[in-house]
């Protein structure tokens, strides 16, 4: 009796170690089914040659963020970071680094320059042609549970699950996903908007199928729930992906207009650059040597001269 005691809570444990590895598993799968062909961005226009931009943290519309477990400057950094790797795979961009960006302004004296998801100031950045801005508009997590006979063995999973998570069981639980952003492309120099654009993502399906970690905060059906960094920065992911896709046609006129521009600028070089210099000036011809004189008063005279210059004496 003993070892029957001791063999069924040791049989639930192993049965639970399976049930959280397969689980874990199955994320990661469903995490990168999700986010696989997001970033398949078409070729860029040939003949043009790469912008260079960097991305500031973005802004939050904060009356419409709701329920994140991550801070406000994390969420905006999380989206930063997104958005450059995000920009890097379009093939269109050469991106500063947020640290390297950071560095060039306060090397030139431009810290005041940019703030959170706006420009502040207009100034030219050396290194830098173009900035991303952004803002969150909306971020919302927002469960829906469902009940779903699973069987004996389901039940005690969900049970197990249940009791761990609070209440919350990803295979049967329905998750919808709220993201609104907003993106911008600017020529600090001059504050000029090249490109401006926004995705209002939306998505509800289960937590497994979304590949969504996110753990409940109990209540009923409806209610709010914390992402982590992971979940955030995967739905942030998704909507700017969406935005840059709807962006493209508006990015590549730019790297066009810029290809023509240097195009035009190297084929008028400096007038001082192109004019051959101008030829000395030939040398004042040396008067012709005298071949004859005047026999009456010495004058040289020249060679067809046929009267003398000074006393008028016909030259033989």
């Amino acid at each position: 009796m003993k070892s029957k005691h001791i063999l069924y809570p040791c049989a639930l444990s192993l049965f639970f170690v399976w049930l959280t590895g397969c689980a874990s598993t199955g994320e990661s799968a469903q995490r990168d089914q999700t986010t696989a062909n997001i970033a398949n961005f078409s070729p860029p226009p040939s003949g043009t040659k790469k912008l260079v931009a960097a991305v500031p943290p973005f802004e939050m519309d904060d009356k419409n963020i709701y329920g994140y477990s991550v801070t406000g400057n994390e969420l905006s950094t999380i989206a930063a970071d997104q958005m450059t790797t995000l920009l890097f795979k379009t093939r269109r961009f050469d991106v500063i680094e947020r640290a390297q960006l950071n560095q060039l302004l306060r090397e030139q004296s431009l810290e005041g320059i940019v703030k959170d998801g706006e420009l502040a100031q207009m100034g030219q950045i050396d290194g830098v042609d173009y900035l991303l801005l952004g803002k969150i508009t909306n971020f919302r997590f927002k469960r829906e549970s469902t009940s779903t006979d699973y069987g004996v063995a389901g039940r005690v999973s969900r049970e197990l699950l249940d009791g761990i998570t609070g209440g919350f069981s990803k295979d049967s639980t329905r998750i919808t996903t709220e993201v609104g952003v907003d993106i911008r492309l600017v020529n600090p120099e001059n504050g000029k908007i090249l490109m401006a654009e926004f995705s209002e993502y939306e998505r509800t399906d289960t937590a497994d199928s979304m590949g969504i970690r996110v753990a409940g905060i109990g209540g009923g059906g409806d209610s709010n729930i914390q992402p982590g960094k992971d979940d955030a920065g995967q739905v942030l992911r998704l909507a700017f992906a969406d935005a840059l896709h709807k962006a493209m046609p508006q990015i590549d006129q730019i790297m066009i207009e810029q290809s023509r521009a240097e195009a035009a600028a190297s084929a008028v070089a400096p007038a001082s650059s192109t004019m051959a210099p101008a030829p000395a000036s030939a040398p004042a011809s040396a008067p012709a040597t005298a071949s004859k004189f005047c026999g009456n008063c010495g004058t040289p005279l020249g060679a067809n001269s046929k009267f003398c210059s000074s006393c008028g004496t016909k030259v033989p």
